[in-house]
This record gives C-alpha cells, sequence and structure tokens, in this order.
C-alpha cells in the first residue's frame, strides 16, 4: 500500500485490524501491536519502504500497548529522507567517479 501510494501510514492497534494477516504473528507467538511505513525513494523513484513495527506478547490481553505518535512518524519520515540522500549521492560520486571507497 505505501509503496504504491508513495503516502506514510501509521497504525496503531494494527491486530485488531481485520485486514491485517495474522500469519506471521502467530508463527512468531508474537502480536504485532503498531506499525509505521514510509516510502524510500533514490534515484527520484520509490524504490522501496521502510517499516518500523513494534510487537508485544501473543497471550497479552491485558496490556495496553504503548502506541507510533504522529512525531514517530516524522522522524522515519526524515530518517527515510536522509537514506535517500545518501543513496543519491552515492549513485551519483559512482558515475563522476567521485568514489574514495
Amino acid at each position: 500500500m505505501v509503496y504504491s501510494t508513495e503516502e506514510p501510514f501509521c497504525e496503531n492497534d494494527v491486530y485488531r485490524n481485520a485486514a491485517q494477516d495474522p500469519t506471521l504473528d502467530r508463527i512468531l507467538a508474537v502480536r504485532t501491536e503498531s506499525m509505521i511505513a514510509v516510502p524510500l525513494y533514490f534515484a527520484r523513484e520509490c524504490r522501496g519502504v521502510i517499516s518500523c513495527v513494534r510487537l508485544g506478547n501473543s497471550d497479552s490481553v491485558t496490556t495496553i500497548p504503548e502506541g507510533f505518535t504522529m512525531e514517530s512518524m516524522h522522524e522515519i519520515i526524515l530518517a527515510s529522507t536522509v537514506l535517500s540522500s545518501l543513496f543519491d549521492y552515492k549513485l551519483l560520486s559512482g558515475v563522476l567517479g567521485w568514489e574514495r571507497f
């Protein structure tokens, strides 16, 4: 979804979302509590997605999970922007013969 729309996404209480496939959670014996996903760009196109997930115990029904905030999402967007710039620099420096390593 994030890759195709190129829009960041933040969801808390993921385990309550009927559209979320719980298969991996069951295999790992965890519960996906919260998730952030942001697009990753380089060479002027969306090339992937950076995701952050908060996991809880699969048998935890009494604890109230701490979710991600909008500030958390903005921090991940900033990290994605920095990574994009580094990838672009690396590509450009390789093309121009500026590589040192």
